[in-house]
């Protein structure tokens, strides 16, 4: 509807005052009409507004687990296991962090496209101030303002269509990047669970093998003394 709004409105070639007679439906449709293209305009604001306020979200996100990924690197070698678990978990922290790193890129770049309420040319507003303008008809100026909402809706439907695909994009990547530090923390924990096992039972053994094994007391029926060889 809205973009079929410019045709109720006069072509700027009829700048003049008295050069369109309005009729009373023109000027219902325009005035209608021209709210609807501000409303349109001012939803797309809005929204362009929430995904960008997801972007600075994931960002900061994503900001905190490469610092923590980054001093997890750092200790890795510190670790009590051995040499292929720790080359396992340090695969899956540089893969970790490059995950991040690119969900880092993609949410930061959604923030760059910046759609506006209005597009009007500079030299609109140049006019608004002179006589000329201030006389026209309220019809026409509706109308020069509802096409300047139509152009303003379009512009930010397609740079709000770029935000949502990049930080589409963004969030998966994010996704894998917490899929990968899951099964890194599962691997972790149950790695230094065995290594904490495995040295209590050096410090204490069990009982059975603490205790030595006791000689073999003897089988059979006892001597009977006195007993002749006969």
């Amino acid at each position: 509807m809205i973009a079929e709004a410019a045709r109720y409105a006069p072509s700027p070639c009829c700048d003049r005052l008295g050069a369109v007679a309005y009729n009373d439906q023109i000027r219902r449709n325009v005035e209608f009409l021209e709210q609807r293209a501000r409303d349109e305009a001012k939803n797309e604001i809005d929204r362009a507004q929430t995904l960008d306020q997801k972007a600075a979200g994931l960002i900061a996100v994503s900001i905190v687990l490469v610092a923590a990924g980054v001093a997890f690197a750092g200790r890795v070698q510190e670790l009590h296991a051995g040499t292929g678990a720790r080359t396992f978990w340090a695969v899956l922290v540089v893969l970790t962090l490059v995950l991040l790193l690119v969900s880092l890129v993609l949410a930061a770049d959604s923030l760059r496209p910046k759609p506006f309420r209005t597009v009007l040319d500079p030299k609109e507003f140049d006019r608004w101030p002179r006589p000329s303008y201030l006389n026209l008809d309220p019809t026409f100026v509706r109308g020069e303002q509802m096409r300047g909402s139509i152009k303003a809706v379009h512009g930010a439907r397609s740079k709000n269509k770029t935000k949502s695909t990049r930080l589409t994009i963004a969030f998966g990547f994010f996704a894998a990047a917490i899929v990968s530090i899951v099964i890194l923390a599962s691997a972790v924990s149950i790695r230094l669970a065995e290594a904490h096992k495995a040295s209590e039972l050096r410090r204490d053994p069990p009982a059975a093998q603490r205790e030595p094994a006791r000689a073999p007391t003897g089988t059979g029926r006892a001597a009977i003394p006195g007993a002749g060889t006969g």
